[in-house]
């Protein structure tokens, strides 16, 4: 007989079904207390914030892939980034790599550019805005 709270198997149900649609998971609350290992237990990765200090020090940022088919167009990305990086609140930063597809090339050709910018959805989007960019994904 199970004696998990139906509660608490809700939360386990939902945060599984969160996890199918790729959400990354993060759980408030102590990290050696019962209820939160069990719902930890449920996803993979899972990052559990026990206070503020936590919640500020806790890196959850991803790089980006950006997906170009014109190279004209990569003066545009660096002057996005560029801008990007001026802004003090920067929330999350990750590397920055280039799909480039091109009817001359054998194929996609992926560059990790080094960077590690700012890679917001605000930033992803104006990215994904410019002429020349088919798509921006993260990684």
């Amino acid at each position: 007989m199970d004696g998990t709270c139906t509660l608490v198997n809700e939360i386990h149900h939902e945060i599984k079904a969160l996890e199918k649609e790729r959400r990354k998971t993060i759980i408030i609350g102590d990290h050696g207390h019962d209820e939160v290992v069990a719902i930890a237990a449920q996803v993979e990765k899972p990052i559990i914030i026990a206070n503020i200090d936590e919640a500020i020090s806790t890196d959850t940022s991803h790089g980006i892939k950006i997906f170009v088919e014109d190279k004209k167009v990569l003066p545009s990305i660096i002057s996005v980034l560029d801008q990007a990086s001026e802004n003090k609140k920067i929330v999350s930063k990750g590397p920055i790599h280039l799909c480039l597809i091109d009817s001359g090339l054998p194929g996609e050709v992926e560059l990790d550019t080094g960077l590690n910018c700012d890679t917001s959805p605000q930033i992803r989007g104006a990215i994904k805005s410019l002429d020349g960019v088919l798509d921006v994904q993260e990684i």
